[in-house]
């Protein structure tokens, strides 16, 4: 039972995370992860700048996001996810930024 939780919160954290950065919000971004941890191998400290540098440059037209697999190993959350963002730029170009 105790894994079914973890997983839940995995799963909340994940949805929580997902709408920070919809809502372009680097502040809940930064809240709801710890200052050692990674995303794609880049400390969240250096992602955070640059998020901030995109939110201040970029309207975000439309976020989708497919998790591909979300897991905890050792009271780690893992979220393995695939997303495709559509943005404005400030000449108010269309952009995709698949990754």
């Amino acid at each position: 039972m105790r894994l079914i939780k973890k997983q839940f919160q995995l799963n909340q954290f994940t949805m929580q995370y997902v709408a920070a950065y919809k809502n372009e919000d680097a502040e809940v971004l930064e809240s709801l992860l710890l200052s050692d941890a990674y995303e794609n191998g880049v400390p969240v400290s250096s992602a955070i700048v640059k998020y901030n540098s995109n939110f201040s440059n970029m309207e975000i037209i439309n976020y989708y996001i497919k998790i591909n697999k979300a897991e905890i190993k050792k009271d780690i959350g893992f979220v393995d996810s695939d997303f495709i963002i559509t943005f404005g730029n400030l000449n108010k170009r269309h952009n995709n930024f698949i990754r």
